[in-house]
């Protein structure tokens, strides 16, 4: 079981919208205005595939339907504020250096 932290939980949804503004230098407003294209959900679950290193038809198949991954296990969305801080740290690191 992961430790309580005051960190607040996030959604699937707004984890995907944070690491597509991180990778693409987007703003968040931007993406969610992306996101009424073709294509998102598969782009959301190719992210959360890479990010979470769960096979791609796992996030497709077993978490859909729709960008909000309603079904992705609690354990799962749980993990998501860590990954985020994570990798928001890691881009922020590397364009230091």
């Amino acid at each position: 079981m992961l430790p309580k932290t005051r960190i607040p939980d996030i959604s699937p949804l707004t984890f995907c919208r944070q690491i597509k503004s991180a990778y693409t230098g987007m703003s968040l407003e931007s993406v969610e205005c992306l996101e009424s294209e073709r294509g998102i959900f598969k782009e959301y679950c190719s992210i959360l595939s890479r990010e979470l290193d769960v096979p791609f038809k796992t996030v497709q198949i077993k978490w859909g339907p729709g960008i909000k991954f309603p079904q992705m296990p609690e354990r799962t969305r749980n993990m998501l504020k860590f990954v985020l801080i994570a990798r928001l740290y890691e881009l922020k690191r590397n364009i230091v250096a």
